[in-house]
């Protein structure tokens, strides 16, 4: 029987492992993987001060991606749903339609971060940003995956 504390760790080490597989991804328009965007922005939020959720979050927002044909954001708050505040999970649902300028749902109106958020993912396409390796995230995936 398979201890909890092992399932945990599993977890991780497949979240980890998603996270790697969107180093295949990269878009035609874009200088940098799926995998490097989403390292610049949560080494982005870590620099700028936010919490272990709003990092993992920047993290795992594009974690869709891997999976042809389907709404990469749903799939994104899906996978951290267990994990996350709610108000995290409806940010990384519809960070797509917010970047694009779309009409902030009414769950979000009083977010302070969602903007910051958003600035992160727009801006997170820089080839010459210092970003984090994964294993510098290791702590805060272990915080907040468990």
């Amino acid at each position: 029987m398979t201890s909890p504390h092992d399932q945990v760790g599993a977890i991780q080490d497949r979240s980890i492992f998603l996270l790697n597989l969107l180093g295949d991804f990269k878009p035609e328009s874009q200088p940098l993987s799926r995998l490097d965007h989403s390292l610049q922005m949560a080494s982005r939020a870590r620099a700028d001060g936010h919490c272990s959720e709003i990092i993992v979050a920047c993290l795992f927002h594009d974690v869709g991606h891997i999976i042809p044909g389907c709404n990469h954001a749903q799939v994104a708050a899906d996978f951290l749903k267990p994990f996350v505040s709610t108000e995290i999970v409806t940010v990384l649902r519809f960070h797509t339609l917010l970047g694009q300028g779309s009409i902030i749902p009414n769950a979000l109106e009083n977010c302070e971060w969602c903007p910051a958020f958003i600035e992160l993912d727009a801006i997170s396409w820089d080839p010459n940003y210092p970003s984090l390796e994964i294993s510098d995230f290791f702590q805060y995936i272990n915080s907040v995956i468990c």
